[in-house]
């Protein structure tokens, strides 16, 4: 049986990517502005499946830890704000509300019961804007192709309610609210309740990639800050290609390099 097959996710970094080569400068400083710049180095194009089912099988989601390698490795914002650039303090983004605060976002959006479309999403970045709307359809659409997708094909209308004031976007803990999304998608694809896994696997590829060092790699290369800007498409070819050979995944070393990275990291940025 083909692992891959069962594996139906949302999280799609092709996608964003292809849409970013497009964006402006102006829209360029838009997306740092609000926080997101690190997302403009995103290079890697594909899900790895298997090695995404292998790590979802060993992802226990009550201790948010992975349990691989014969360890049981803690994950928190801080790795998140690691691996993907996002930042690991400030408010807690929520996504609940009174429904007539977003009622006129949900017509400019043409929210419908199942959600905002991502094609939607697609046309409005396309345009050459770079202010409010072009910020709030980016995160829709990073939030929904990227960070914090769900089963459903469309964007969580939901998301709407932490879009009302773009001036505060950069103030919130996106990095805690990628793990909390993620959690609960895989702990709810567990449950039966939905056929796909939402939430970022890419989030967990590349912290796997980071963390768990294989032939000796670890003392090749310093590791780079944030993270998803040093792997390439051909880089996890070749990383693939060793774990093949080393006999699968799990058979590397938890790398005591990457908790440095993260003490140094945090005293850096704290």
């Amino acid at each position: 049986m083909n692992m891959q097959a069962n594996l139906v996710t949302r999280c799609s970094p092709g996608r964003l990517v292809n849409v970013m080569k497009r964006f402006t400068p102006d829209q360029k400083e838009a997306v740092r502005a609000i926080g997101f710049g690190s997302l403009l180095d995103l290079k890697c194009r594909t899900l790895r499946r298997s090695l995404c089912l292998w790590l979802l099988e060993r992802f226990n989601t009550i201790r948010r830890s992975l349990e691989i390698c014969g360890k049981r490795i803690p994950l928190s914002p801080r790795d998140v704000e690691l691996v993907m650039g996002l930042p690991a303090s400030g408010r807690d983004v929520v996504n609940s509300g009174p429904d007539d605060l977003v009622a006129g976002l949900r017509l400019k959006y043409n929210a419908s019961n199942r959600g905002i479309s991502v094609r939607f999403l697609e046309e409005q970045l396309g345009e050459p804007e770079a202010g409010d709307d072009f910020k709030r359809a980016f995160l829709l659409y990073v939030l929904g192709t990227l960070l914090c997708p769900t089963a459903r094909l469309d964007v969580s209308p939901s998301f709407l309610h932490f879009l009302t004031d773009m001036d505060s976007v950069h103030e919130y803990n996106w990095a805690k609210f990628l793990l909390d999304k993620l959690v609960r998608e895989v702990t709810r694809f567990r449950q039966g309740k939905q056929r796909a896994v939402g939430g970022c696997l890419l989030f967990l590829q590349l912290f796997y990639y980071e963390s768990v060092a294989i032939g000796g790699s670890y003392e090749l290369a310093p590791v780079v800050v944030p993270c998803l800007s040093s792997w390439t498409e051909e880089h996890i070819s070749e990383r693939e290609k060793q774990e093949k050979e080393l006999g699968g995944y799990g058979s590397g070393e938890v790398s005591c390099m990457f908790e440095n990275v993260i003490n140094g990291w945090a005293q850096q940025v704290g």
